[in-house]
């Protein structure tokens, strides 16, 4: 492929442009906005926390349970049985962290007092309920 140049004898125009590692370039990026959009959802379980017109916002330094609608237990990301929530619970006592617990809208308030029964009898006192804003 010439350029137009003055300097150059043989002179010929470019008449088109090669677009094909522009592309390239294009699909890699896609592909990797693809893959940490994916990474970025919350270990693949699905909760839809309960509307309210009132709440703050979440300290990035926390210990998460989650508690899905089919009755299943996740610290972070981790899915872990009710029996086993104190113990591993325990295992991740750092001074003062605050426990969020993100509990499904339609869960029973008995199964979600549970947990919290639990994170207060492993020593945690800074405990909060999520929601979503309305």
């Amino acid at each position: 492929m010439k350029f137009l140049n003055k300097y150059n004898s043989d002179s010929e125009e470019l008449n088109s442009i090669n677009i094909t590692p522009f592309t390239d370039c294009m699909m890699v990026l896609l592909i990797i906005f693809m893959i940490t959009g994916t990474a970025l959802t919350q270990a693949g379980f699905n909760i839809s926390l309960p509307k309210t017109e009132f709440g703050d916002s979440v300290e990035e330094s926390s210990i998460s349970i989650s508690l899905t609608e089919k009755g299943e237990y996740y610290l972070g990301d981790e899915k872990v049985d009710f029996k086993n929530l104190s113990k591993e619970l325990k295992k991740k006592k750092v001074k003062n962290m605050p426990v969020l617990i993100y509990a499904d809208s339609k869960v029973y308030y008995e199964k979600v007092m549970s947990i919290v029964d639990v994170v207060k009898n492993s020593g945690f006192s800074n405990v909060s309920l999520l929601v979503d804003k309305q």
